[in-house]
Order: C-alpha cells, then sequence, then structure tokens
C-alpha cells in the first residue's frame, strides 16, 4: 500500500501511517537523520505500505530529529494530539491506541 493510494486515504491507513510516525519520535529522539529514516523505511514495510519518496522519508526524518512533531495528515492532528496526552499519562500505558 502507497500513502498515495487510494487504501492509503482511508482513515485507517492514515492513521496507521500517523501511529508509526509517532512511535518512531518516541523512540529515536535525539538520533540522527539516517537512522530516523532507515527506521521509517523499515516501519513502513513492516506495515505494507509500497516505498515512499525519498523526499517524503527525509523530511520526515529531520522533522523527527529536530525534535518537531509531524503530522502526516491534518484531520488527524487531533488525534495525535489526543495519542501524545494518552502516552504520557501514567494509567495509559503509554503507547498511542494499536501499539500497545
Amino acid at each position: 500500500m502507497s500513502v498515495d493510494d487510494e487504501d492509503a486515504g482511508s482513515p485507517g491507513a492514515e492513521a496507521l501511517l500517523q501511529r508509526l510516525v509517532l512511535r518512531v519520535a518516541e523512540e529515536h529522539q535525539g538520533r540522527s537523520v539516517e537512522e530516523i529514516r532507515e527506521t521509517l523505511e523499515a516501519g513502513l514495510a513492516a506495515d505494507g505500505f509500497d516505498p515512499q519518496p525519498e523526499t517524503w522519508l527525509t523530511t520526515c526524518a529531520e522533522e523527527i530529529a529536530a525534535g518537531r512533531i509531524v503530522i502526516t495528515d491534518p484531520e488527524l492532528e487531533h488525534e495525535v494530539h489526543r495519542w501524545r496526552e494518552q502516552a504520557t499519562t501514567p494509567e495509559s500505558g503509554g503507547s498511542p491506541p494499536g501499539q500497545e
């Protein structure tokens, strides 16, 4: 599945992509752009996404390396904030939904 495919435009695929980006950001803070980029590529492949454009991967990795939140779909922005709040709440278990 490609991020640009019709299926990838579904709420499930977009949410899966956003969760992956958040997970990589949480687990790879302070790492190099190249390491983050490689982790994104591996995660995308593991989640069934087609290879993504080099520019998207690099830009996303640069944003994560700089400590910024990457929103993959503006319609998910409210979900991103909810997931991040849950991840910082002790009783939540510390993971976005679907990442337990």
